[in-house]
């Protein structure tokens, strides 16, 4: 009913986006003994992962992707810095394809970026651009092919964390702490929670139930968590189940609808 598959990093995972028309995750990695930025492309379908073959440098950030063109903006090196440049840069080519010096990234919607320039007088013009080709436009965004869903958050001060870890507690006789994430898909539950494997050691799970809550996939994502991480799966298309593990790998779960 699920199929695993699991991928391996060099660095920490740091982000982890999707592509709103093709099926593909874009994953950036840092390593910081080397001070590497290293960008992933992982094919849901194809089941490939590819390596964005670009010097990025450390102040480089991912911020979208879309149809296979990578989208980042650059700081300057220094601290609460304005960006430096927004370009993209084409994973089948590994070319960038444009680039804009000086203006502020405000947010993309797959084929379109939305970037801003403030002047001397602090006076800001917001303005459209074709990730593809870097020219402003006025076309309206294409509609999404993909979509995803990211758990509720319940801490332990919250009412509906106490019915959630009675459930955890009759289904794996675990005693959830900290915070419970959750996620009904209809057709299943994702569920992911920390609990205390002794005094020292705190693990986080993240299971998953069918429809009949029956226990379908059980896998320790985390292992001797020193603090709480607020994003630890999402869910795309009501199928791929997206996960870290250990902050080095990348877990996906395809569920057989």
């Amino acid at each position: 009913m699920i199929k695993t598959t699991e991928y391996h990093f060099e660095g920490q995972v740091w982000k982890i986006i999707f592509d709103q028309i093709d099926l593909i995750l874009a994953v950036e990695s840092r390593n910081t003994e080397t001070f590497k930025v290293l960008v992933d492309c992982i094919d849901l379908v194809k089941e490939i992962k590819t390596n964005l073959n670009h010097e990025l440098s450390w102040w480089c950030n991912l911020a979208a992707t879309n149809e296979q063109k990578l989208l980042f903006y650059e700081f300057n090196q220094k601290e609460y810095a304005n960006h430096q440049s927004v370009f993209t840069i084409d994973l089948k080519s590994n070319l960038k394809l444009w680039e804009f010096q000086n203006l502020q990234f405000q947010g993309s919607k797959n084929n379109i970026v939305t970037l801003s320039k403030t002047d001397e007088n602090f006076n800001t013009t917001f303005f459209n651009i074709d990730f593809v080709t870097g020219k402003e436009t006025t076309e309206l965004p294409r509609k999404d092919k993909n979509y995803s869903e990211i758990p509720h958050i319940y801490r332990s001060e919250d009412e509906y964390f106490g019915t959630l870890s009675h459930f955890i507690l009759l289904k794996t006789d675990n005693i959830a702490v900290d915070q419970i994430q959750f996620l009904d898909c209809g057709h299943f539950l994702a569920i992911s929670y920390y609990f205390c494997f002794n005094e020292n050691h705190k693990i986080q799970i993240l299971i998953i139930f069918d429809k009949e809550g029956n226990e379908i996939s059980k896998i320790n994502i985390s292992e001797n968590r020193q603090g709480i991480d607020n994003g630890s799966f999402f869910v795309i298309n009501q199928k791929y189940i997206v996960s870290t593990i250990n902050q080095n790998k990348v877990l996906i779960q395809e569920f057989n609808i």
